[in-house]
């Protein structure tokens, strides 16, 4: 069983953890520079509970970086307990080293549409999902968000680089995981007084 491991020092959210935490208490400064590439903004459908699914981000997020702050990061086992019942109750169970391999092996048959297709549509195990939200490996931060009705949230990332797909797996799962039920990008050209972004330098 691992248990608390130190995390790597330069990892790509890693040194910005702090600037990350004070806009998820406070959100941007109205002159806040842009760490990475650009702003990516994200509409989201909920329940009629849009406020709900805000609070737990938050809760979600904080207390990840509470550990990433610590430069250190708990096991899957530690997660599981850590995390909110209802957010562990959403992801799937964790996958035995057999069921891993069969898996991978089965991947390895389908073609890349299908690939997608299947990933697409499976859930996170926490353990996935506490391995893509390490600082030292995640590339984005939060940004801000705004609730445009009880069903509808406008969130938004600053992203630090252009690997990533359209929405980051990880962030579209924690989205969903806290109520999001339709996620998908939205035309800056059409919201450019959503969020007002200054770029770095």
């Amino acid at each position: 069983m691992r248990g608390i491991s130190p995390l790597g020092q330069q990892g790509p959210v890693q040194k910005f953890l702090e600037i990350e935490n004070r806009r998820i208490k406070e959100g941007p400064h109205d002159d806040e520079d842009v760490q990475g590439l650009c702003v990516d903004n994200f509409i989201v459908q909920v329940r009629n509970n849009a406020e709900l699914v805000i609070v737990r981000i938050k809760q979600v997020m904080l207390l990840m970086n509470e550990f990433g702050l610590n430069k250190t990061w708990p096991s899957i086992e530690m997660w599981q307990g850590l995390l909110p019942a209802w957010f562990v109750e959403k992801c799937d169970p964790e996958r035995s080293p057999g069921e891993n391999k069969r898996n991978y092996l089965e991947d390895r048959l389908l073609s890349w549409e299908d690939k997608v297709a299947k990933w697409e549509a499976e859930k996170y195990t926490v353990g996935d999902w506490e391995l893509d939200m390490a600082p030292d490996v995640r590339e984005w931060l939060w940004w801000d968000f705004k609730i445009r009705g009880p069903d509808t949230l406008l969130v938004a990332i600053d992203r630090l680089t252009d690997i990533y797909p359209e929405i980051p797996g990880e962030f579209e799962w924690l989205l969903t995981a806290c109520g999001g039920e339709d996620i998908g990008s939205l035309d800056y050209a059409k919201e450019n007084d959503f969020f007002p972004t200054k770029r770095k330098g």
